[in-house]
């Protein structure tokens, strides 16, 4: 591979390079000396100038690395231009002291005029690299002396293409075959020696082969939508962050991810799912996925977590993930239950099927070497089709439905229901609204829009964010225009007192281990909500931190509709309305 190379750098990034004379064999190296990393994990990096790569040609890397001590770096082959996705090989590789040679083939996975092989994750730290090669080819069989007879055929390493494409589906095959016989003769141990009653789920869906996990009594999948990064040492406190953006802007995200790899009849559970803190837009979390999960017919949803210590009722906000002392996220729950327990949002009417038989299984495996693969998108299915309808995988067909063409700039999506709308139209300004007879929601920007959910109409003030999350549940009663009592919750901008955030730039944030004390504060929403009945019927209460009523507040008619206001000065964030 010809051509220069660049050390790419940001402003926090502390980094000397010089040529010297001390490469393997007597031949120059580069030496990377890192003082101090960057504002995110892969800076400092270093980079190839751009060449070409034509989708499915073999490409052989080879390279001699070394650290001044035992270290973990990272390589790859991508895009020298945006979006900077991968070109079909990535890997992490453990270098030393001793000059070590590295040889990788991989295929390229698209045609790509400016490909580049970039070096990241380079810890503080000194870094040698030396005669890095790229060429064409290099796919062999066996080499001289290797026989399966005798174990000496090596174990394919994951981007491992230099052997050929039957040694690379056998080892897939043995893989398959291998976890087939661990989880169900685990599933056996279990139910038939230890006699137990309870169902049994194996790994998360997306870690294993989808037709082994559905042998079992029920699937699981997990997810988090920005998870903290850790770009130095893993769960390091001092040296973490979170994307600071909303799912809403994001046109499903981990909610149709999530939808993608469901089986059709089979239970589906998500046992693990949060917006970590300190994000801004946490609260849209949970009652999106209970809105949405009632909708694509799930049957069990779990928020990591309530708490991981004794301490239920710290009045702040302890960790990442604890919901516990965490206001803006507790206070929509019984939102949430009514909706996905209580069956306030409906199942979708119609269901997308994409084929996955045992052998599709089998060959996507073969080709992609990833389970995480195993999904409707990669089926022929648009992903975004589940905030239309509800989605799965047929094991038993090897066939997808017809598809359903989706045009690439929609942004308003309205579910077979009528429930459910996930609008982007405005940039940057999404929501997610829920409008079903007995629960109401709104979470998003608010733009100066109002909006209507049937017969109830929603206008929010000004806020700090420009955003709020709006619940509004009928406690009793069948409608919102009937007797009976309506609860509301709404949050918006939260933080513990004297917590310190920081703003790492590209929508990055961090409190390090700065989270602040008790008491919670918590931004009062001004909006005004509209009822389709008559003031005479309505009376109207702010709720106390227990729930409790406080005096009743006036509300205002608007012929035969009645206006009721929620104002910052009655600090509280939930309400509740009796209809009479």
């Amino acid at each position: 591979m010809t051509g220069s190379w660049r050390l790419e750098e940001d402003l926090e990034t502390k980094a000397r390079w010089a040529i010297r004379a001390d490469g393997p064999e007597g031949v120059t190296s580069l030496q990377l000396d890192v003082k101090k990393q960057g504002q995110v994990a892969w800076h400092p990096q270093i980079s190839s100038a751009a060449f070409p790569v034509k989708k499915g040609r073999p490409y052989t890397l080879s390279c001699w690395l070394r650290a001044d001590q035992e270290r973990t770096i990272n390589l790859h082959c991508g895009m020298a231009h945006a979006p900077w996705q991968m070109l079909g090989f990535q890997t992490q590789i453990k270098v030393g002291p001793k000059w070590k040679h590295h040889k990788f083939t991989f295929l390229a996975s698209q045609d790509d005029a400016r490909a580049r092989i970039t070096i990241t994750h380079l810890e503080v730290g000194v870094h040698g690299f030396s005669q890095f090669s790229l060429r064409p080819g290099g796919i062999t069989g066996l080499q001289p002396g290797q026989r399966i007879e005798n174990v000496s055929v090596p174990v394919l390493r994951f981007g491992q293409m230099d052997m050929a494409q039957t040694a690379r589906n056998d080892f897939v095959d043995f893989l398959w075959d291998t976890e087939h016989e661990y989880w169900l003769g685990m599933y056996r141990y279990l139910k038939d020696d230890l006699k137990v009653d309870s169902l049994i789920a194996g790994t998360q869906l997306g870690y294993g082969p989808t037709h082994i996990q559905a042998e079992l009594d029920y699937l699981d999948s997990h997810s988090y939508w920005n998870h903290p990064v850790f770009p130095g040492r893993p769960w390091d406190g001092n040296n973490w962050y979170v994307r600071n953006v909303a799912l809403v802007n994001n046109l499903g995200s981990t909610a149709t991810a999530l939808a993608s790899r469901r089986v059709e009849g089979k239970p589906l559970t998500v046992s693990e799912y949060n917006h970590p803190a300190p994000n801004a837009y946490a609260a849209e979390g949970v009652p999106i996925m209970a809105a949405f999960g009632a909708f694509q017919g799930w049957d069990g949803i779990f928020s990591f977590t309530y708490s991981h210590d004794t301490n239920l009722e710290p009045g702040r906000i302890t960790s990442y993930f604890d919901l516990k002392g965490d206001t803006s996220k507790l206070v929509h729950s019984p939102a949430c239950a009514a909706m996905f327990l209580r069956g306030d949002v409906r199942v979708a009417r119609n269901t997308i099927c994409a084929g996955l038989s045992r052998e599709k299984e089998r060959d996507l495996l073969h080709e992609t070497r990833n389970p995480r693969d195993l999904a409707i998108d990669r089926l022929g299915i648009d992903s975004r089709v589940a905030l239309l309808h509800r989605v799965s995988l047929d094991l038993h067909s090897a066939l997808t439905e017809p598809k359903i063409a989706i045009p690439a700039k929609q942004r308003r999506f309205v579910s077979d229901t009528g429930e459910l709308i996930w609008d982007e139209t405005v940039p940057d300004a999404g929501y997610f609204i829920v409008d079903s007879p007995r629960t109401k929601l709104f979470t998003g920007f608010v733009h100066g829009r109002t909006f209507r959910m049937g017969n109830v109409e929603l206008e929010i003030g000004e806020t700090r964010l420009d955003w709020a999350t709006v619940s509004m549940v009928a406690i009793d009663g069948d409608a919102f225009s009937a007797t009976g009592r309506i609860l509301i919750a709404a949050t918006g901008w939260e933080q513990n007192s004297d917590a310190k955030v920081e703003d790492l730039g590209k929508q990055r944030i961090t409190l390090r281990t700065k989270w602040g004390k008790a008491p919670l504060l918590c931004e009062g929403i001004p909006a005004k909500i509209t009822l389709p009945v008559s003031s005479d019927h309505v009376r109207f209460f702010p709720l106390d931190e227990s729930g409790n009523r406080r005096d009743s507040v006036d509300c205002r008619a608007d012929g035969r509709r009645t206006i009721i206001v929620l104002d910052p000065k009655y600090r509280t964030v939930w309400y509740e309305v009796e209809i009479r």
